[in-house]
């Protein structure tokens, strides 16, 4: 007999090769450290965003996706699509985390976005990225004792082992926050969203009858 498992929770993790993350730096280096391009949060939140920045529209994130494409369709691959899909990039922006910054618990669920991407452009301190998942889920175990009584995966925090140069994707309802930057340097990131759709083809399709 086993324990099984259902309904994970999955996160997609990868690192960009050297040579990618060079030509990402090329494009965005000579921009993304100026304070000029970034805007105060419009969150709960104390970090610098571009997201409601008009430079934001500037910056070159096509090339951006462009460069993470690889990382994009492995993604793709490994989560073993059931029809011909296409994938519709949303927005992106960059984040700046000085000294002490952080932001708050969010999700990006918002219409026409089912899949978001961080990627960690130049992180001070590989010891602690700061990007964390929260798991709501854990409070329901707590509740009911079983967190104390059982072994089980179960946490209300989640801290993915990762470092400069790497991309999350993950899907877009994923409560997530970032801890405050304790080093003495600006952590930077990069967001984006996605919407993954099956084909206009296969959407026009009949649907397969439900046997009575």
């Amino acid at each position: 007999m086993t324990i099984e498992m259902f309904c994970p929770k999955w996160y997609y993790h990868s690192t960009l090769s050297e040579e990618t993350q060079k030509e990402i730096k090329t494009l965005f280096d000579s921009q993304v450290y100026d304070d000029i391009i970034y805007t105060e949060s419009p969150w709960d939140c104390n970090c610098l965003t571009t997201f409601q920045s008009k430079s934001n529209a500037n910056l070159p994130w096509n090339q951006w996706l462009d460069c993470i494409r690889d990382s994009i369709d492995d993604a793709i691959e490994k989560l073993k699509p059931t029809t011909d899909i296409e994938i519709i990039p949303q927005d992106a922006w960059a984040n700046k985390y000085d000294t002490g910054h952080f932001q708050e618990y969010h999700t990006h669920e918002v219409p026409y976005c089912n899949l978001s991407i961080v990627y960690l452009y130049d992180i001070p301190d590989d010891n602690d990225v700061g990007f964390r998942f929260w798991y709501d889920d854990h409070s329901k175990y707590k509740k009911a004792g079983l967190v104390h009584i059982f072994e089980l995966p179960c946490s209300p925090v989640i801290t993915p082992k990762v470092k400069q140069g790497d991309i999350l994707i993950f899907p877009s309802h994923y409560a997530h926050y970032v801890a405050p930057n304790k080093n003495d340097k600006p952590r930077i990131t990069f967001s984006g969203n996605l919407f993954v759709v099956p084909t206009k083809e296969e959407s026009q399709r009949d649907p397969t009858p439900l046997r009575p």
